[in-house]
């Protein structure tokens, strides 16, 4: 049995080992929910996607975001500025990867808060579509 108290003391200070989980448990939900995963941590000289999926014909850009449960302010976690810079990183990808204007896209942020319960780490899921959009690449 994991002792919760241990895990959050190990990881709720290592940003990166908290963001890979928060992104592991983010995949998971994603392919249950209908999206074919494509690539994660995308890293462009514009910023970095976290994960990049398939939605039927649309391609998904998707930010995630792991935080605690009494976190009032993550929908509201993702800046203009990283906004910009995910936009212009997707722009990227597709210019690199031969897609074409025509490929429908999208750009969702997926909240996952976390709380404990009875000594086990339960997760809540907010999926925002479509979160914010840009004009044209």
């Amino acid at each position: 049995m994991i002792n919760i108290n241990t895990l959050f003391k190990r990881t709720i200070f290592d940003k990166k080992k908290l963001g890979n989980r928060g992104e592991r448990i983010a995949r998971r939900y994603l392919r249950r929910n209908g999206y074919q995963l494509i690539m994660n941590n995308y890293r462009n000289r514009y910023g970095e996607i976290d994960i990049i999926a398939q939605q039927g014909e649309c391609l998904c850009f998707v930010e995630v975001k792991y935080r605690k449960a009494d976190d009032e302010w993550a929908l509201y976690s993702v800046s203009h500025h990283q906004e910009q810079r995910i936009m212009k990183s997707a722009a990227y990808y597709i210019r690199t990867h031969k897609l074409g204007n025509a490929c429908p896209c999208r750009f969702d942020v997926l909240i996952i808060r976390y709380y404990v319960k009875r000594f086990r780490i339960k997760h809540e899921f907010t999926l925002i579509q479509n979160a914010f959009q840009v004009d044209t690449f």
